[in-house]
């Protein structure tokens, strides 16, 4: 049997102050380039296993570190570990969102792709994992058309390497187009440093916490969200400061929102809210789709949840320029 199509999704986090005008969720394009799905894990691989390259953080007294002493950085290999399990708990103690994750252990491995490990690494070199400015970045690897998996299609990209494991997909499990089946972490430290506390700095040194909580939500499907009212952690911009910092480690309910609409706990539901409507152009004919929707707390004026509209390319029954705002607090 052929294997699936699998495409690679990257999100990067950029060194920048400014807002960027970004957002909504991971779509994969798939069917052949005629559809576009979302890109999720299936429950199946919940919880997600993640591995750390056993170097650690490397190179990390090069751009300003006022951390470091003597040139040597105190970020040592067990802080960037417990650094990043603080950033994956921020994600997984939304009780909303069933998303979970799990520390798998160190590996020498040193470079990303699809490979069966979720592998978060310093010491990346891949050509082009790292441009000029960019903080880090998580490629993730998704089906492009559905799979029911067998033993003839389990390693996706014919390179010898099983990439869908039997113990966590067993012969006979359907995989829908979209579905995330690899997720990896690449940090950029030729140009940046980094630390594990909060600093008020203006050099390129920057908390692996708050960049780890933001690229956690790449990580199972999350893209970049345009709400700077207050700062939604999948803002694709960071800056050094410790205020900056402080609000990133925090979710905003716009990142809430958004890891609880791909793994809803549907329990809770009920004590949450909506909005659905659909967008038209002037003519009140032609549907707006792909637009940019934004709820607001009306007693605040704070922004709290984006989506976009439907678009006519999705793969669902919904019609374009529909949208939905689910996960509103009470109020």
């Amino acid at each position: 049997m052929k294997p699936a199509g699998v495409l690679l999704l990257s999100a990067a986090l950029v060194a920048s102050v400014s807002p960027a005008r970004a957002g909504g969720n991971l779509e994969a394009v798939v069917q052949n380039g005629t559809q576009i799905s979302d890109a999720a894990w299936d429950p199946l691989a919940v919880p997600i296993p993640w591995k750390i390259n056993n170097q650690g953080v490397i190179n990390n007294c090069n751009n300003g570190n006022p951390a470091c002493v003597g040139g040597v950085s105190p970020l040592t290999l067990q802080r960037a570990i417990d650094g990043l399990a603080a950033a994956f708990d921020a994600w997984q103690n939304v009780p909303t969102s069933r998303v979970a994750f799990t520390y798998a252990g160190t590996t020498p491995q040193t470079g990303i792709g699809l490979d069966n490990v979720h592998l978060i690494t310093w010491a990346d070199t891949n050509p082009g994992s790292c441009p000029t400015g960019v903080v880090a970045t998580t490629p993730n690897s998704h089906l492009t058309a559905d799979l029911t998996v067998s033993s003839a299609n389990r390693d996706l990209n014919n390179d010898g390497i099983i990439d869908l494991d039997p113990a966590v997909y067993p012969t006979g499990t359907f995989l829908k187009a979209g579905t995330i089946v690899d997720a990896d972490m690449a940090w950029c430290p030729s140009g940046n440093d980094f630390v594990d506390v909060p600093l008020d700095t203006l050099t390129y040194t920057f908390d692996i916490i708050a960049v780890g909580t933001h690229e956690q939500g790449h990580w199972h499907g999350l893209a970049h969200s345009s709400l700077v009212s207050p700062i939604a952690t999948l803002l694709p911009f960071v800056d050094s400061t410790a205020d900056y910092v402080i609000q990133t480690r925090s979710l905003s309910q716009d990142d809430i929102a958004a890891t609880s609409r791909y793994y809803p706990e549907a329990t809770l539901a009920g004590q949450f809210g909506s909005i659905t409507g659909r967008l038209f152009f002037p003519d009140g004919t032609t549907a707006a789709d792909g637009v940019s929707v934004t709820a607001y707390n009306t007693q605040t004026g704070e922004m709290t949840v984006q989506v976009f509209s439907v678009t006519r390319f999705t793969s669902t029954t919904a019609l374009p320029g529909s949208f939905r705002i689910d996960w509103l607090p009470p109020g």
